[in-house]
């Protein structure tokens, strides 16, 4: 097990080419006569929600994003939702506890990288109280029943807050304003199978309903590993199944009032996945994992006059998630966690030169409501923590539109440690429609998690831990058109106080090692991503070079 971070080089390239080839599908559609994919214009495109809340094109969003609709996963063989987040530059996947996934972002790759990450589901927080992230209960939100995924790489703590240290992954379920029904069935190797039906019905002409049910299996892979402290080898399935439903209605009240409310459930079970590490466990290294999870969501809208929106929103969700292991000292661990919250945002989306603004605040309370393990319950077994927070972004438009100056700010107060201010800034100049040139500086904060103030398994807690902090400061070339995109990003990070787990010998039974904040490391690096669409080929490429290092004492 990796128990310091890793500082390192690091060198990334992707490269696909693939035929889009129609699917086994079935639909009935009030009108058939949809868009080509190739056709859109480039608004339509490239239009993304995640980094500012308001609309708009990856051209001028202040964030490095990267976004997947359904043709592109579908194309790129993409088989569950947590695949999603190694296709970005800089980006890679692990595989982890039960069949979760984690994603070192910009060469921050340690024990820990499963936490960092904000993962939304149609716009809500999913990280736990727990451990910190949603990959280990959400191993895949089926993609039958998504519509697109928007991913941030780098700081997104001024809009989202603590989740959001490293980067922000994002999914959409499916939304159509027209009356159809689809059916999808798909089949692969080894043993794969995934199969999803949904629909968008208007019930009258102020009200629809869209809703789907998806189910994924994965049959047993046979995946041999080798033990690298001995001879010995072990035997993994990697072998999973998955169910996913949701449920959403519209409701145009009258003509400034609008109401949008979801259910949705999810279910995982992995079995002979990865565990902690072969090199702690040898042979033992596997790992089961189950996890359930439902949510609720109510939103209301309403217009205040041409240009602003009053938006309110409201959610609720459950997890339940059980991990076992075939390691003596920890054969199961298990937690269910609860989080609600309310928002409230005022936005005006601007236009001809005026500025774009919105103003926010909200609250949410995290809960651990139970925990098990071979000794009864965990440490953090109950613990709370309610957030509160202020946020606001204005972005003032100069020189005829072509330059632009994003600014943001959140404000969070924590009810077990204290508050922390996160500041945000972007210049863009848009020399013309197609090109543009980026400087984006973010900070980002989290504060340690439940089993990181308490204990988990073998890893002592630490109360007194300090919330770590990074700040990530970007160059960027961007030129996109309907039919291919270029992108080159250079950037510098900091990350400071760094929530790490150090081996300790002296510690008492059971805990061999423990959680502490520990030095400043950074990171720098150039990444490149180039796109080509002609006729039903695609050509997507991306490459990646970046160098950690500790910089107290310079170690790489």
């Amino acid at each position: 097990m990796i128990k310091s971070l890793s500082a390192k080089t690091f060198l990334q390239i992707l490269v696909t080419a693939h035929c889009l080839f129609p699917t086994l599908i079935h639909a009935t559609t009030d009108n058939q006569n949809s868009a080509d994919f190739f056709e859109l214009s480039l608004e339509e495109l490239m239009n993304v929600t995640v980094v500012s809340l308001f609309e708009e094109t990856q051209l001028d969003t202040s964030s490095s994003v990267y976004i997947l609709d359904e043709d592109e996963w579908l194309s790129k063989g993409i088989r569950r939702s947590n695949e999603m987040m190694a296709y970005q530059p800089g980006t890679i996947s692990l595989p982890t506890l039960g069949g979760a996934q984690v994603f070192p972002i910009r060469g921050f790759a340690n024990t820990l990288s499963s936490r960092g990450v904000a993962t939304l589901l149609d716009g809500v927080p999913l990280n736990t109280f727990s451990f910190g992230t949603a990959q280990y209960f959400l191993s895949n939100f089926d993609i039958g029943a998504l519509q697109k995924a928007e991913l941030i790489r780098g700081p997104g703590s001024a809009i989202y807050g603590s989740d959001a240290f490293h980067g922000v992954f994002a999914l959409q379920t499916y939304r159509s304003d027209k009356n159809e029904i689809a059916s999808e069935l798909g089949l692969g190797t080894p043993g794969y199978s995934r199969f999803n039906t949904r629909f968008s019905q208007s019930i009258n002409q102020h009200h629809r309903m869209q809703g789907g049910v998806a189910a994924t299996h994965q049959g047993s892979s046979d995946i041999i590993f080798q033990d690298p402290n001995s001879s010995d080898q072990g035997l993994r399935q990697d072998a999973y199944t998955s169910q996913t439903a949701f449920l959403t209605l519209d409701n145009e009240l009258d003509n400034n009032w609008s109401g949008h409310f979801g259910l949705y459930y999810n279910n995982w079970n992995g079995d002979d996945f990865p565990s902690f590490s072969a090199n702690v466990l040898g042979s033992d290294d596997i790992s089961d994992g189950e996890s359930k999870f439902y949510m609720f969501t109510a939103e209301a809208e309403r217009s205040l006059d041409e240009n602003k929106t009053l938006q309110l929103k409201a959610y609720h969700w459950n997890t339940n998630q059980e991990f076992q292991y075939e390691f003596t000292p920890i054969p199961f661990q298990a937690q269910e966690d609860q989080r609600h919250g309310l928002s409230i945002t005022l936005k005006q989306p601007g236009k001809d030169n005026s500025p774009r603004w919105l103003i926010g605040a909200g609250t949410n309370e995290q809960e651990i409501l139970s925990t098990r393990s071979l000794a009864g319950s965990q440490a953090f077994d109950g613990l709370e923590r309610t957030i509160k927070n202020l946020f606001t972004q204005i972005r003032l438009p100069t020189l005829n539109n072509q330059l632009a100056v994003d600014l943001g700010a959140r404000l969070d107060d924590y009810s077990d440690f204290g508050s922390h201010f996160t500041p945000r800034l972007g210049l863009i100049y848009k020399p013309e429609n197609t090109t543009a040139y980026k400087f984006l500086y973010g900070n980002a904060f989290r504060a340690p998690v439940g089993s990181e103030l308490t204990s988990s398994g073998q890893i002592q807690g630490n109360p007194d831990l300090k919330p770590e902090t990074i700040d990530t400061y970007e160059l960027v070339y961007m030129k996109q058109s309907a039919s291919h995109h270029l992108g080159i990003t250079l950037f510098y990070s900091e990350w400071e106080d760094a929530i790490i787990i150090v081996d300790d010998a002296t510690l008492p039974a059971p805990f061999t090692s423990r959680y502490e904040n520990q030095g400043l490391f950074d990171t720098r690096g150039i990444e490149m991503e180039y796109g080509l669409k002609s006729g039903n080929w695609n050509l997507d490429t991306s490459a990646s070079f970046l160098k950690s290092q500790d910089s107290l004492t310079g170690d790489d």
